[in-house]
């Protein structure tokens, strides 16, 4: 049951921040070059918003599977289902989650430009920050104690995440080949393309070993 609550209370935030970037971001409000001219025309290619619409669907999903199993509904479904949610988790959303707030974060230690220019202060509130980049890993990190998921074989699990990553990587690429945007600062920063192919390698290398992170937690630390 409290897992149930827990689910509720999640998908709820996220509905309501999700929400607030539909229909209360003014971008009007500021006139930075950055916010009007990448953040505004490209702003459903960022995989921080890719990622917390995972997280919207998922735990969509573990609403359905508790009310399916408190309704004592057909073992069969509950399982179809079970497996479905399963299969999300572990090859998109654990390691997608775990890279947006660690890479996110990171950058922005070092400098906050790179990921999050202060331009956005105007338009953006500090919370829809942290809701986007640090509540999602709090409600990862207590998902993962309190359901054992079941793992695919790695292969499948990989090529999964692997198609995710194509996908995205190419709409992103995209934005530059048709108009030489970068849509992520720290891109522009790096201005040749040794380093930027070493940062994409690295970012790439991270998101596939924190799934192999994740069926070694998810094994060893998670609840039955």
């Amino acid at each position: 049951m409290l897992a149930a609550v827990f689910h509720l209370l999640v998908f709820v935030h996220h509905a309501y921040v999700t929400f607030h970037l539909l229909m209360q971001i003014d971008f009007a409000k500021s006139d930075d070059e950055y916010v009007q001219n990448v953040l505004k025309r490209f702003k459903w290619r960022y995989f921080t918003c890719w990622n917390f619409a995972v997280q919207i669907v998922y735990f969509f999903i573990c609403m359905t599977e508790d009310f399916l199993r408190l309704t004592k509904r057909t073992e069969s479904v509950q399982d179809w289902v079970r497996q479905v949610k399963d299969f999300i988790f572990t090859s998109l959303l654990f390691p997608g989650t775990l890279f947006v707030s660690s890479m996110f974060w990171g950058l922005y230690m070092i400098d906050r430009e790179l990921v999050f220019p202060s331009a956005l202060d105007a338009i953006m509130p500090s919370w829809t920050n942290h809701s986007t980049h640090t509540v999602i890993s709090v409600a990862l990190v207590v998902e993962m104690r309190i359901t054992r998921h079941r793992y695919s074989k790695r292969s499948l699990g990989l090529a999964a995440l692997a198609l995710y990553l194509t996908v995205y990587d190419s709409l992103c690429l995209n934005a530059f080949l048709s108009d030489g945007t970068w849509i992520y600062p720290v891109y522009r920063v790096l201005d040749n393309w040794a380093l930027r192919m070493l940062f994409f390698i690295f970012c790439t290398g991270s998101i596939f070993s924190f799934y192999v992170l994740g069926e070694l937690l998810n094994s060893k630390l998670v609840g039955k």
